[in-house]
């Protein structure tokens, strides 16, 4: 299979993110946020500052 044969794949067997409603703190200036955008595929969690930056989590699993 090639490479892009192998990204139409994944892109085709991912799911869409889940928006969690959580308490979250930007890893760069420690603002809350109330929100983040689950990746389950990926197994990744991220979220955004009001300030614009981008944390994330990787290897988050939401059900333990």
């Amino acid at each position: 299979m090639s490479k892009f044969d192998d990204v139409v794949r994944k892109a085709s067997t991912a799911l869409p993110p889940e928006e969690l409603d959580m308490t979250l703190v930007c890893q760069k200036c420690n603002d809350q946020v109330d929100v983040g955008l689950y990746f389950a595929t990926e197994k990744i969690l991220t979220w955004t500052c009001p300030a614009g930056h981008k944390s994330f989590i990787e290897g988050f699993n939401l059900f333990g």
